[in-house]
C-alpha cells in the first residue's frame, strides 16, 4: 500500500509482467503442444523465430492501443473492448 492507503500498483508493473509472461506463455504453449521439452529439432527454430518476431510486435501493439496509459482503477466496458481488440489484433 502506498500513501493514503492506495495501492502503488502502476502501469509500469503491468509492462514488467508482460515482459515476463508473454514469452513464458509462448514457451508454455510449446511445452503443452509437445508434452514436454523434447521438441523435434525444426520446432526449436520455429519457436525461437516466433518469439523473436512476435514478442516485440505484441508489446508494440499493446503500446499502440494505449493499454499502458489507462487508469485501470476507473476501467469500464469500453476499456474491456479495447483490451479484447488489442489482444485480437496482436494474436
Amino acid at each position: 500500500m502506498g500513501i493514503h492507503g492506495r495501492s502503488t500498483f502502476r502501469n509500469r508493473h503491468l509492462l514488467a509482467l508482460d515482459l515476463i509472461l508473454l514469452p513464458v506463455a509462448t514457451l508454455f504453449a510449446a511445452v503443452v503442444r509437445f508434452e514436454g521439452f523434447a521438441w523435434p529439432a525444426p520446432y526449436v527454430a520455429v519457436v525461437a523465430t516466433y518469439l523473436l518476431f512476435s514478442f516485440p510486435l505484441k508489446l508494440g501493439l499493446l503500446f499502440l492501443f494505449g493499454l499502458y496509459r489507462r487508469l485501470w482503477r476507473f476501467a469500464s466496458i469500453s476499456e474491456l473492448e479495447g483490451i479484447l481488440f488489442a489482444a485480437g489484433v496482436s494474436s
